[in-house]
Order: structure tokens, then sequence, then C-alpha cells
């Protein structure tokens, strides 16, 4: 898609709206830790690396990225999850409160480690990945807690970002009160839109019924749903259209890696809107999902058009996956690429 004059100016005028919307991003919260440093020989005990550590750091990530992103764009964040009550959790809020993101939704459960994930990076590299998990132990007390959040806080966002990272917070219970509150007409692409990020183990609970306005995989994961490989476009087309029949949802959009994006709509006469990429150079695109999902609810939430928001969350896309390790983007970003 070429960045004609209307299009910036649409999208222009979208940042500038960001600066009003309260957004709510429910999901899988995970403590991203970096540890950074050089390789300069191999380990005698054992064919690997050794590498020298130069710094560490902790990011917010999983859902949390999908805040970080909101909050680098000037948008009053809150988040609504379930974190362990130990240090990790306590790392999770320190992060939240640094960006000024609300945490009445965020419940600690004893019962619960919150999910870390540790990246060793040497030289721009990714040397080894440790993650410490436990999948699916959240108490019902915690789930619980959390719908009823949900119950009582929707109608307070112009937007709700559902990030599924497969951690359990999107339990059947979850989806059946999701699927209530998309019901009750309080949602929709001009209203409040609902997007999810989706994970595959959960797809079953998308062809229950609508549970969201928006709905946004990568392209292996829409393959998976789709059960046809997206080759090109016209089976991207196709394969979209499946997808929007089963899950019920208003707008498909796929993330396709290096050839960019589509977004297709049930009532899409045409072959749907694909934007090529505009990464100049591709480093990592972890957390790049994220980028697009909060750029793309945040649109939407301030009244954006599917050309406006596609164009923007593409933008921002494209200058994420430039950088090494997952790294939300910045408002400063933003309109420097516009006004290129």
């Amino acid at each position: 898609m070429e960045k004609d004059s209307e299009l910036v100016k649409a999208a222009l005028s979208a940042l500038k709206a960001f600066q009003k919307l309260k957004v709510l991003v429910v999901g899988d919260i995970i403590l991203d830790q970096y540890i950074w440093g050089k390789v300069e020989r191999i380990c005698p005990e054992a064919p690997v690396p050794v590498v020298e550590v130069t710094k560490t750091d902790n990011r917010l990530g999983g859902a949390g990225n999908v805040v970080s992103n909101l909050a680098e764009l000037g948008i009053s964040v809150s988040v609504a999850g379930v974190i362990g009550d130990d240090p990790e959790g306590a790392l999770v809020r320190d992060l939240c409160s640094h960006r000024n993101v609300e945490t009445v939704g965020l419940l600690s459960d004893s019962n619960y480690p919150t999910s870390t994930k540790t990246r060793v990076i040497a030289h721009a590299q990714q040397v080894v990945r440790i993650d410490r998990e436990k999948r699916k132990t959240q108490s019902e007390q915690a789930l619980s807690s959390l719908q009823g959040y949900l119950h009582e806080s929707l109608e307070t966002f112009d937007a709700i970002v559902l990030s599924d990272y497969g951690q359990g917070v999107f339990s059947s219970d979850t989806f059946d009160t999701l699927r209530k509150l998309v019901s009750s007409g309080k949602t929709g692409l001009d209203k409040r839109p609902v997007l999810l990020d989706p994970y595959p183990s959960n797809y079953g609970e998308l062809s229950q019924g609508r549970v969201a306005d928006i709905i946004k995989p990568n392209r292996k994961e829409a393959e998976q749903a789709a059960g046809i490989a997206f080759s090109d476009r016209d089976q991207a087309v196709k394969g979209g259209k499946s997808i929007l029949n089963l899950w019920d949802t208003e707008l498909l959009v796929v993330t396709l890696s290096e050839d960019g994006m589509m977004m297709l709509s049930k009532d899409d006469e045409s072959k749907g809107l694909f934007m090529d990429t505009m990464a100049r150079e591709v480093f990592d695109v972890s957390g790049a999902g994220d980028t697009v999902a909060a750029v793309l609810a945040a649109a939407f939430g301030a009244g954006s058009s599917r050309e406006v928001a596609g164009f923007l969350s593409n933008v921002a896309a494209g200058i994420v996956v430039s950088e090494v390790g997952t790294v939300p983007i910045r408002m400063d970003q933003m309109l420097s690429a516009l006004k290129e």
C-alpha cells in the first residue's frame, strides 16, 4: 500500500486521537527476561558458546507486550489477567506501574507461577530461550474474579484486546463470558471493538459463537484453522473466508510475515485488502503480532476506517521487526515513518 497524502493525513489524525483512548488488554501476561552478552570462545566442557554477560533487562511479554505498545503510543491502558504471587509477578507489576498501566484487573494467584521466558542474546542473535511456565493452572477463584471484572468494566473502554498465549487465562468459562459480552450488542467495529489474537489450542472455542469482532492470527495459525496453505493471495482469500464463517467474526486480519498483511470481511466483494510489508530489514519478528494487534485495536477504537487501521498497523510492524528482541512501537517512530 502506497503512502498517499490522504492516507497519511488520516493516519496522523488517528494517532492524535489515540491520546484520548482507554483500552483494556485481557490475556496471558509473561515476563520476558533478556540476557545480553558477547561470545568469544567455545565452552571446553561441551560444544556450546560461552556468553559473557554485558547487561540484563526485564520486559512485559505475551499480552504484556500489547500493553507496552499501547502505552508507548500515549494510550490509557488497563490490563486484566492472572500472574503468580512471586518475585516475577512483582516485577510484572513494577513494569506496569512504570508505564502508568492500571492493574485493578491483574490478579495474583499463589498457586500459579508467573510465566517467564529468558532469552540469551549475543551479537544480535538469540543463543537460547529458557521457559518457566505451568500452563492452565490458574485457580477457579482467580478466573472467576477475572470474568467478573470483564462484566463490570467493559463499557468503560473504547477498545478491548484479547491476547491468548495459551497459558490458561482463556478458559471455557472465560470464552462463555466473552460470548455473552459480545452478544449484548455493546461491541462492534463501529462501537467498541474487541480484537482477539488467538492461540491454536483454543480454536474449538471460537467455533462455538462469536467472541470477538476482529480476529488476528498469523499465517501459520490461519493455515491451521483453514486447513489449506496460504500459498498465494487467492488461496489466502479462500482460506480466510472459511475462517470468517467458522469463527463468525466481522473482520479477519492475517499477518503474512514477509508478504505483509491481509484484511478480509464477510461482505468483502473484492478479494480482500492486501498490504505489502513495510519493513526495510528484518532482524526479529518476535512480538510483531502484538504490535499489530495493539495498533489495530486502537485505530478502530478511534473510529478509523479499515484502510487506515491496516495502514497504521502495517507501518508499526515494519518498524518493530527491524529491532532485536520484543520491542514496542513508539509514537515518535510512527510519526517519523509517516512523515518520511
